[in-house]
């Protein structure tokens, strides 16, 4: 599915950058992100020799590549019945929808943002400008998608009424002097931040490592609580989002009021933790958990246990005891209802309140900021620049004052395009669109005229040559533009023109005589099943029997005979899955599934059918090359055979997420002869060999 996105992704660009078809739309709402197959970006991995070329053709650049690999570390997408399940929590709090301003950090392809409440003011931000592009396709005509780092993005604190979404998790520190002074990491930098750009009264609803909470230090839930209170939390079991995201770590959907001024600390105690209620082995240390789920078992939807997890032998983890699906909704009610009775639920923004915030209309100086955010460059009526910081218009001077003209007609240019943009968006007719388009026509080429092109860069020498051809190394040099690149707009201006890097030429894009956006509009009707699929992916990233009948126009029973293997019955949920999702992944266990389901009306026999044309041929032994570092090799068969072949206790940790392995000896002597004369030497022994094998580095001896 990810491969077909990008393919979709690319057609988009090569076609004068148009916006994605309905149709187009269906197949990048299937995107999911690379965070479940770290493997196909591993070079020593042959299992995906074929995926990794093709996908490194769809990428296009080193950079597009190095970007997607990157995001392998935390890119987990949150599953429909979750994200459904906490914006009705948000609800039940007091959400009403209606004017509130809300973020989703992280927000990946727009999963919070397609389920939002209509009314809402959203606000998404992805670090991959790949799958920001994405979400801009899906959802741009109803939120803004700032591509790029959360710890870049530039808003008052306070700005938002609402935060959601799933925060990543992974041993980063991001590098935040205003909202991370305490080096906190990445996933509490995450929560710490969201607090910051959340008003008193306002939510946070979040999903987060389980650390959050669980954390022996509790500096961070400290930090948190200097702000706010715990609305409440519910732990999730494992595999919670194992089929959406690949990732089967614990979480919490934690839920946390911003406190109001003066306001004492109030709610469920949670900054402390205690022994969990589990049995251990005599030889491990007691785990532990948060005296908020000590209190409340209730919110652990499962039973709490002991297991080998992704970090260490002894790990916590939470197996679950039910349909997820009916459990969640049912314990976030309650926590609602506990919420009400301590009056920690959302307090709507009062009238001071919004008048403290950024307006979105003619400030001092006549400064025009309609479409102005954080950043935004702007210009009034005698010329004069500013640059808004915290909502207000801050004068500006480039550091070369003679740049000052070209930034005045880059803020122009910004201006007459996001008036294009608005008139698509409105469904303006053909004679409002024309005029808007002429007059960007009329600014772009007088620019260029003047200038050159918008993306226009020199070479400068650095004094240095390749020490292999002997060329003197060039840097690429862009102009200052009067610093016009730090505007949160820079990206629309920057895409007005189809730019050649090594020619330095450039042709208007399409946004100067077509139109580039669809306005949204509902469908009441289509003429096949398979855009009946298509647009209920669209709408609601699920396919129903109801709705393809009532775009069918036709009962469900009919449309349901009408789908045919377009959709398949999952046996777990009960749920339509589209062909291209059911016939993929682990089909083997999906297979498993489907012989074994009690079925005595033959339901799941075109399941099974279906799913026997795909199945892969099963392997010998003989073909299976077993190698070091491989991440199918469980941890402790590589200890089994450190205790069997070097006589030694060996502790051999496996972290997939960040690809790294580590071996360090338990107990014994790295001195002793089967370490340092059988399987190593003095200078190597064979556990330093072990964990240099383990991630496939050349080790010299």
């Amino acid at each position: 599915a990810n491969l077909d996105a990008l393919t979709v992704l690319n057609r988009c660009r090569d076609e004068g950058g148009r916006w994605a078809t309905p149709d187009e739309q269906a197949v990048l709402a299937r995107w999911s992100g690379w965070g479940a197959i770290p493997q196909v970006f591993d070079p020593t991995d042959d299992r995906y020799l074929d995926e990794r070329a093709e996908l490194r053709q769809l990428l296009r650049s080193e950079a597009g590549w190095s970007q997607a690999r990157r995001t392998t570390l935390n890119a987990h997408y949150t599953s429909a019945p979750v994200v459904q399940a906490m914006w009705h929590a948000a609800q039940q709090l007091g959400v009403d929808g209606d004017g509130v301003r809300v973020l989703e950090p992280g927000c990946g392809s727009g999963n919070f943002i397609g389920f939002a409440p209509a009314g809402t003011v959203l606000t998404g931000v992805e670090l991959d400008e790949t799958t920001a592009e994405i979400a801009q396709h899906l959802y741009g005509a109803r939120a803004t998608i700032e591509a790029t780092a959360f710890e870049e993005l530039r808003v008052e604190d306070g700005a938002f009424d609402v935060v959601i979404g799933n925060v990543p998790f992974a041993k980063v520190t991001p590098h935040d002097p205003r909202h991370n002074r305490g080096r906190h990491a990445l996933h509490n930098y995450f929560l710490i931040k969201s607090l910051h750009l959340t008003r008193p009264g306002g939510l946070v609803v979040v999903l987060t490592s389980r650390y959050t909470l669980d954390a022996r230090n509790g500096a961070a839930r400290r930090e948190m609580a200097s702000m706010a209170d715990l609305v409440g939390a519910i732990r999730l079991p494992e595999r919670a989002f194992a089929r959406s995201s690949g990732t089967d770590v614990v979480v919490d959907m934690v839920i946390l009021r911003r406190r109001p001024p003066g306001a004492e600390p109030s709610g469920p105690a949670w900054q402390q933790v205690g022994a969990a209620p589990i049995d251990a082995a005599d030889d491990a240390a007691p785990l532990e958990v948060n005296e908020y789920y000590l209190a409340h078992p209730e919110h652990v939807l499962g039973d709490l246990a002991a297991t080998r997890g992704m970090y260490r032998d002894h790990e916590l983890t939470v197996t679950p005891t039910g349909d997820l699906d009916q459990q969640l909704p049912a314990a976030l009610a309650d926590l609602a209802g506990g919420a009400a009775e301590r009056g920690l639920t959302y307090i709507a923004a009062s009238r001071d309140t919004e008048a403290s915030r950024p307006e979105r209309r003619a400030a001092p100086g006549d400064f025009y900021l309609e479409h102005a955010q954080d950043g935004s460059f702007v210009v009034n009526q005698r010329g004069d620049v500013a640059q808004l910081q915290g909502g207000t218009p801050v004068t500006y001077k480039p550091r070369v004052s003679k740049d000052r003209a070209e930034l005045v007609r880059l803020v122009g240019l910004r201006d007459a395009a996001r008036r294009v943009l608005e008139v698509q968006v409105d469904g303006g007719s053909d004679e409002r669109l024309d005029a808007a388009q002429h007059v960007l026509g009329e600014l772009y080429r007088t620019y260029v005229r003047v200038y050159g092109p918008i993306n226009r860069s020199s070479e400068a020498r650095t004094g240095r040559r390749n020490p292999e051809t002997g060329e003197e190394i060039m840097r690429r040099v862009r102009p200052r533009m009067g610093g016009f690149r730090e505007d949160p707009d820079w990206p629309l201006v920057a895409a007005l023109e189809a730019f050649d890097e090594e020619s330095q030429q450039a042709r208007p894009a399409a946004i100067f005589h077509e139109r580039v956006i669809d306005p949204p509009h509902e469908r009441h009707g289509v003429d096949s099943p398979d855009e009946a699929i298509a647009v209920c992916l669209d709408e609601t990233g699920t396919v129903t029997v109801e709705r393809v009948a009532e775009l069918l126009g036709t009962d469900p029973a009919y449309a349901r005979r009408q789908l045919g293997e377009l959709v398949y019955d999952e046996p777990a949920t009960n749920r339509l899955i589209p062909a291209s999702e059911y016939l993929s992944g682990n089909v083997r266990a999906k297979l498993d599934t489907c012989r074994t389901v009690d079925d005595p009306d033959g339901r799941y026999r075109p399941n099974i059918a279906a799913l026997e044309r795909v199945l892969p041929r099963q392997l010998e032994p003989t073909e299976i090359t077993a190698r070091l570092g491989a991440p199918w090799i469980p941890s402790r068969d590589i200890e089994q055979f450190c205790r069997e072949v070097l006589d030694a206790s060996v502790d051999v940790e496996h972290l997939p997420q960040l690809g790294n392995w580590s071996a360090r000896l338990r107990d014994g002597s790295r001195r002793s002869v089967a370490l340092s004369s059988e399987w190593g030497t003095g200078r190597a022994d064979a556990v330093t060999l072990l964990d240099a094998a383990l991630n496939q580095r050349l080790h010299t001896v």
